[in-house]
Order: structure tokens, then sequence, then C-alpha cells
């Protein structure tokens, strides 16, 4: 007397999302991307406490953002190679901004 119709209706076990940061008129960075890795090499990262960056472009100067856009460090460079020292960062990810390139680091 009483039959009932029931419909299945299933999402999607996973949703996979991809994100490109093309430009942030808040913080002028640009296109974040790990195939920086190409032009400019920061190691090690993660990092505690001094920081290699290499380019083969001059760097000019190593800038050093908060993924909030928050300036942390602007070190001068000459040619293209710096030291830096980041103990002074607390842990987490940043951005970094050499040779016109951008890049990420991790903080320890």
């Amino acid at each position: 007397e009483g039959a009932a119709n029931m419909q299945l209706i299933s999402a999607p076990a996973a949703v996979k999302t991809e994100i490109d940061i093309e430009h942030d008129l808040t913080t002028g960075i640009g296109n974040v991307s790990a195939d920086a890795a190409a032009d400019l090499s920061v190691y090690p990262n993660p990092a505690d406490d001094i920081i290699s960056v290499t380019s083969a472009a001059e760097l000019g100067s190593v800038e050093i953002y908060t993924l909030a856009g928050a300036a942390m460090m602007n070190v001068p460079a000459e040619g293209t190679s710096a030291t830096v020292n980041v103990s002074d960062l607390d842990s987490g990810i940043y951005i970094l901004r050499a040779a016109g390139t951008t890049t990420r680091l991790i903080k320890r």
C-alpha cells in the first residue's frame, strides 16, 4: 500500500582544488611558486637560524614577508649569494623574495 521511493545522492569523496597566486596588490608579491627553485636557491629550508640564498642573477636584496604580507626583513645583498640570519623569526611559513623571484621559506 505505501511504497517508498528513495533516491541516494552521493557527493564525491574528495575535491582537489588548486590555487595559484598571481599578484597581490596589498604586498606586491606575485607568483608564489615551488618552481622558483630553478632560479633561486634557499637552504636549508626548513631553517633554524642561518639561510644561504643563491641565484644566477644579482640578488639586490633578500626580502622576507609573512603570509599576510607584513615585511619582516629586508637584507641588502651584493652579487648572486647572501647569508641571512632568520633566528629572530617565529616558527612558520614565510615568503622570500630575491632577484625578482618569490619562493617559500619555512622557519622551524
